[in-house]
Parts: C-alpha cells; structure tokens; sequence
C-alpha cells in the first residue's frame, strides 16, 4: 500500500537525514528515514540501525505505543502487570503494562508477558490493529486460527505487497518499518524528534552505553574508564542479567539433487539448518571440502536462505572461494535468532568445458574451524565444534555439527540432440482443401546427458494451400506447437516456423519423443489449391538457416549445430543416431485435392459362388463414393483398369462394356488385353463418354461392368471374378484416374490395397 504523507502529518521541511550508515541500501530505507524523523525509532552508538535483526515483542510494543499514541508511558505503580514482571524493574514493563490497560495486549496463557521473545507476523498485526482500533471482521463460524482475523484483514489491506504472508513469520527491525506504514495510519510525532526541539528522542537501544561518562538507567555510575574491558570502571557496573554464552547447532540434511549438465547454474550441493541457543547467533563462517569431484569444476559458489520459510532459497547471504582442496565462505553474518531455525543451501555454477564427472561436498572437519559464530548479545565467539557424534576436543564445544552421507551429483557435459525420422513410415494421402489431414511427417527426437528444450523448428516443403503446421505427440492428439510463415525470422517459400524462448517442447534425458506433424489446408475459396504436392521435411542444412535450434536445460547451453564430426560436443544432429554429417528427414508424397473419392465398394447383387453366367451379362458392379467438402465439389471417373481372373472361361477382348446402373442401355466400350488367365481390362475416356462418371459431394455412383463369358466345349471348373488393383498407392497410379474439376489425379487414397467383385464359381 503506498505510504500517503498527508495521513502522518508531517511536511517535507520536517524530514531529517537517517545517521545510519546500514540504511540506504535497505529496501524499505524510505519507511526507516520516516519513522526515525517522527522519533518513533533510533539506532545503535555505532551508527547502525541493523535493519535485517529480528525485533523482539518489547520493542515492537514500544515502537508501536509510540507510533500510534506518540509518547511513552510514565512510570507508575503499575509496573508488574504480568507474571513473569520480576526482580528488578525492566524498561518496557511500564510500555507493557500501559498497553494491557488499553487492551492492545494480553499476554500468553500462563500470565506471561515474554518481551524477549521474538516478535512474529502475527503478534505485531495483532498489537497494530489494536493500537490504530482498526475494524476486523465477523465471521459467521468461528476461524480456526486466533490469527485468521488479523492475517485476513491485512491481506484486504494489501500489507503483504511486501511482506511475508507468514503468520509465524520473524520481524526484522526493517520489515516492522514497512508493517506501520502500510497501514495507512496517522504516526505521531514524539516530542524530541528530528522534527522537534521539546526533549531528547527516545533511543530504540534499551542497554546503557558503559564507559561514555553519562550515567543511564541502571548504572550506578559512570566516570569513562573503559581500560578494564568491562565497559565501564570496576566501580560503575551496569546491573543487567547476566548472558548465557550462546550455542549454536547446524543440522545437514538432504538436498534434492539430480544428473546435473555442465554448464548448469545454481546447483544445489548442501542444505543446513541452523538453529541457535541460549541467546541469538551470527554465523560467520563456513569451510567446506569436496568428498568427490575437483572444486574446480564450480564456480560462484554461495550460500542462499529461506528466509520466509516457503522452501524457496532466495537471498544470497555468503560467498565462497575456493582456496586449494576447500570451499571457504567468510566475512559474513546471518543472523539465527534464539530458538529459530534458519535453512541455508550452498549453491554452485558448473564450468561448461566440464566433461563426464561429479561433485560432492562435505563439511571439512579437518579443519578445526570449519564453522564460525559469534553470540549476538555478549560477542562472545563460539568456540569448539563436535562433529556427529564424536568427542569434543576442548573444554566445551559450543557448536554441535550433523552430518548426512554426501551426496554425489554426476556431472554430464552439455547434451545433445538426434532427430530422425520415425521408424513407421507414413503412407502418401490426397489431401482435402479447408481440413485438417492426419499425421504426414513422423519425428523421433532423441535428448542425450540432460534435458533439451527446443526452441525452434523449422519444416519446409509446405505450399500456399497451407495454412499452418501443427505437431503433436503420439499417443495425444493435443497439439504441442504451431508452425506459421510469419514465425520464420527470414520467410522463404514453403517454409514454417515455431520459435520460443521458454521452449516449444522439451525431450526428457536419455528418451526418445516421437512428434508427428499435420497440415491445417486453406479452402479453394481462400487460395488452396488443387494439384498441389506436400512432402514435409527437415532441412539438414546449419548456417543461417537451421531446422532445429535447442539448448540444454540444466546447463543452459544453447546446442551447437553439427559440424559432420563423429564427435558429440553440445551439437544438434538430424537425420543421425549418432554423430556424423546432417541428413534430410522428409516425410510422405501427398497431393492436394478440392474433393476426395473416399470409398470403392463391391455393389454386386450376385452372391459369392454364383455360377459364371453364359453369354453377355453383368460380371461386376462398384460403388464410387465422393465426401463432403468446403466447395461441394465433385468428382469425375475417368479411368479405370480392372484385373479380371478367368479360369477355364474365354472372354473376348471386345465384349467388355461399363455402364451406370442408373441407365444400362448407355454403354462405353472398354478392351481386355487378353481371353482368359489374368486378363488386364481398361476403360478409357470416361469423362467424354455418353455414361455418367460424375459423383456430387457426399455422394455415389454405381458403375458395372458386363462382358461376354464363353464355357469350354469340354465341362470343367470355371472361374471368374474382377477386381480394381492396386489402389492407395501413390507409387502405383493408373488404376483408377479422376478429375476434380481443378486437377486430374492418377491414384485414389481409400485406405485399402484392393476390391473384389463377386467371385462366379461353376464346379
């Protein structure tokens, strides 16, 4: 929610300067600068204002009671509002006690208070929403979470723009910035402020600064000797609870990880959790070794955080060097509140001149430092580490390392790609204008070492009847990637394109993807044409032009084109299984059509077995049928090549006749090359001739052959039977030839290799 500075009252010329040096780079810096120029927050005599520290219950109470009410309680005798309110007198108990009287708090179950603890998402909205009297709402059941009110409302608010959706989420000092202020609420002005000259501001840093000659809060005095080490002289002790000496345990646990390319980025190698004791922590080092592979292998090594607990590593908080046989990470500090766990993942590069090979890492215990810490509170280093369960080798071991067995990640060079043609030919088709055809080109693409996603393709051969190209996968008809002219980064005649940078498909490690690719058919009325030939193919051409383009999808390598080696470096192969030179793929010779003969039927009303009629007779009858189609157009007979079978039956070569059953006493002479045996009978000119051959759009038409059987003067078996054959075979034309009233055609596409007529058996 955008901060509006009419709701804080507070003009231009009242803004002051943040004195701290750790500000500016802060992502809410803007929210830190505002709070700090209404006096609501300060920072530390060093300078700093430590934005990413965690703020604990006491000091949130404090800064909101201060934002919403503008001054701080005064001290009164109620002081000892909660149970654990005991000893001596703590600085926020009056805060504490102030704000139960007003309802902004209740404290936890037991009657405690906690104002050490750790502040959460939750807490914070609920002390806020308390404050500011913001409305929550009513629900018709009960919620199932004391929080649900305040995390709902918050939402609707839009407060979590920015930050964590977390309930359980830690604030840090920076984010309870960026909480007040997404409000929307008026934020006082504490009287002191930059932005007043009434009192001194109040300081955010409830501790007493020992050795500086002012005397504050609990300490008995303070003349400036700092020489002692204790912060102030031996007679002016600051009278604070004592610190516990900090511990710190770091828990290894499994890292997802899998074959892995070179080349990849951001490769997990180990996860930790971290999780302090005793007071909060600042891990300040990390050494790690490799338990297989060379270190040199990585580069950029880090260490990442989950910092909103949603299982996402996403702040780099550490890098690494390598230095000789170990990974070192130094000079840095996460912060691990008291009781808090906090997850780390060490990250790499792999180098991408890296060939077969692998890498783990392990902790490297040989060295007596190989993790670092400090305690927030008392700065005390955190010395001695006990590894597993192995002794500790000094006095105390403050740092408690668990391990897990390494993990091994094998490591591949970028991969490569094979495409070739699918090894079930595709049969040629008559292709209808305005439709979309089956599967015309089969494509086996083969990702060997890593994933390989293709981020284009390229499939010439096409025509102007072609609209678009459409790949899918077998098994599913779904379409994974369309082809278009205008997807070509250089349109050529024939030629259509898919490109994507994210990736048009993506072939999994070491499976093979069989593609097939059909064809979207413009109608005649939209520019298709007949007569037109389609033969889908993949270029094997590289330069400028290239079929295939693909990169590695853990090494993110984009794939070299093949360079006709026999070796694999990274490179796109087609028409290969192994390395070696480019080769075309292509698929079937079609033809392109405005209307279809999709079925030739026997429509002979003689049975099977009928005896061979004696004299002129019908000996055959077929059934030409034409499908629907975007223009109605029809088709025309114009040829046809019969195979008769005559056994012991003479036929003379002049007494074959064909008509249309619709009108038998109009005939068109057809001729026999032969009397008896197998006997090849052609009609043609049919589409000249007085018979009808013509079949509309979604119809048929019956045509019959008759002829003039002669019985052998001594009686046997006999024999007869015609047939239409070879048909759907595109290398085999001439057995029946058509028209479309566009083109003329010399085979049919039926989807079967022959058709009988009645066999005529005399015995």
């Amino acid at each position: 929610m955008p901060f509006l500075v009419g709701a804080l009252l507070l003009s231009s010329s009242a803004l002051a300067a943040v004195p701290f040096f750790d500000v500016p780079a802060d992502e809410n810096a803007a929210n830190i600068e505002l709070l700090y120029a209404h006096g609501i927050v300060n920072g530390y005599p060093d300078g700093s204002f430590r934005p990413d520290w965690p703020m604990n219950r006491a000091e949130f109470l404090k800064v909101v009671t201060l934002a919403a009410f503008g001054e701080a309680p005064q001290t009164g005798a109620i002081y000892r509002c909660f149970a654990d309110f005991t000893g001596d007198e703590q600085w926020y108990w009056t805060y504490a006690c102030r704000a139960k009287e007003k309802g902004l708090i209740t404290g936890y179950p037991d009657g405690t208070f906690l104002g050490a603890k750790f502040v959460t998402m939750a807490e914070a909205l609920k002390m806020s929403f308390a404050a500011w009297e913001i409305v929550l709402p009513n629900y018709v059941r009960e919620p199932d979470n004391w929080y649900d009110p305040y995390m709902d409302t918050a939402s609707y608010m839009d407060v979590f723009a920015e930050l964590p959706q977390v309930p359980s989420h830690v604030m840090s000092r920076s984010e309870v910035a960026a909480l007040l202020l997404s409000l929307d609420r008026p934020i006082k002005t504490v009287a002191g402020s930059p932005g007043s000259d009434d009192i001194p501001s109040l300081e955010l840093t409830e501790a007493p600064l020992c050795g500086n000659g002012i005397e504050e809060e609990d300490e008995e005095c303070d003349d400036g000797n700092v020489e002692n080490g204790d912060g102030c002289s031996e007679r002016c002790l600051v009278v604070v609870e004592p610190v516990r000496h900090a511990a710190l345990k770091i828990e290894q646990r499994p890292t997802p990880t899998s074959g892995s390319a070179a080349g990849s980025i951001g490769l997990p190698l180990i996860t930790l959790d971290a999780t302090a004791g005793r007071q909060d922590v600042s891990l300040t080092g990390l050494i790690f070794a490799a338990e297989a592979g060379d270190l040199a292998d990585g580069q950029n090594y880090r260490i990442l955080t989950d910092r909103d607990g949603d299982g996402v590593f996403e702040k780099v908080v550490a890098l690494g060097k390598v230095a000789g046989e170990e990974v070192v990470f130094s000079g840095f500090a996460v912060a691990v509140p008291d009781g808090v766990t906090i997850p780390l993942q060490v990250r790499a590069d792999l180098r991408s001149n890296v060939t077969e090979s692998e890498l783990a890492l392990r902790f490297a215990t040989e060295n007596p430092r190989y993790a670092e810490a400090v305690g927030a509170l008392d700065s005390r280093d955190l010395t001695g580490i006990q590894t597993d369960d192995e002794e500790c080798t000094e006095n105390f071991c403050w740092i408690a390392v668990v391990t897990i067995d390494p993990q091994t990640i094998a490591i591949s060079g970028v991969g490569n790609l094979y495409v070739t043609a699918d090894t079930q030919p595709i049969p040629s088709r008559i292709l209808l204008l305005g439709t979309k055809t089956d599967a015309i080109l089969g494509m086996r693409f083969r990702a060997a070492q890593e994933d390989i996603i293709v981020t284009s393709i390229a499939l010439s051969g096409g025509t102007n009847s072609v609209a678009l190209i459409e790949l899918f996968q077998k098994g599913d008809p779904r379409t994974i990637a369309v082809l278009r002219t205008t997807a070509c980064e250089t349109p050529t005649a024939g030629l259509f394109c898919a490109q994507s940078r994210d990736g048009v498909f993506t072939v999994a490690k070491d499976t093979e993807a069989v593609l097939f690719a059909r064809i979207v058919l413009l109608a005649d009325t939209d520019g298709g044409r007949s007569g037109e030939n389609i033969t889908l193919a993949l270029s094997p051409v590289t330069g400028t032009s290239n079929a295939i383009e693909a990169r590695g999808k853990l090494s993110g390598k984009r794939l070299l084109q093949n360079n006709g080696n026999a070796a694999e470096n990274g490179e796109v192969f087609i028409g290969r299984k192994t390395a070696g030179a480019n080769l075309i793929v292509t698929g079937s010779e079609n033809d392109v059509a405005a209307a279809l003969i999709i079925s030739i039927e026997n429509t002979n009303p003689d049975p099977d077995g009928t005896p061979v009629p004696a004299g002129t007779a019908p000996i055959a009858q077929f059934r030409f049928s034409v499908g629907d189609n975007i223009s109605d157009g029809g088709a025309t007979v114009r040829k046809l090549v019969f195979d008769v079978s005559a056994v012991n039956v003479q036929i003379p070569v002049g007494s074959y006749a064909l008509y249309n059953t619709l009108d038998a006493s109009v005939t068109h002479p057809c001729t026999g090359n032969m009397t008896t045996g197998s006997i090849t009978v052609t009609c043609s000119g049919l589409g000249s001739s007085g018979i009808s051959t013509a079949i509309d759009a979604g119809g048929f038409t019956d045509l019959a052959l008759k002829a003039r059987p002669v019985y052998p003067e001594e009686p046997s078996a006999m024999t007869l039977q015609v047939g239409l054959s070879p048909l759907s075979d595109r290398t085999r034309p001439g057995v029946v030839e058509w028209h479309d009233g566009e083109g003329d055609f010399s085979w049919v596409d039926i989807g079967i290799p022959q058709v009988r007529s009645t066999l005529y058996r005399t015995p």
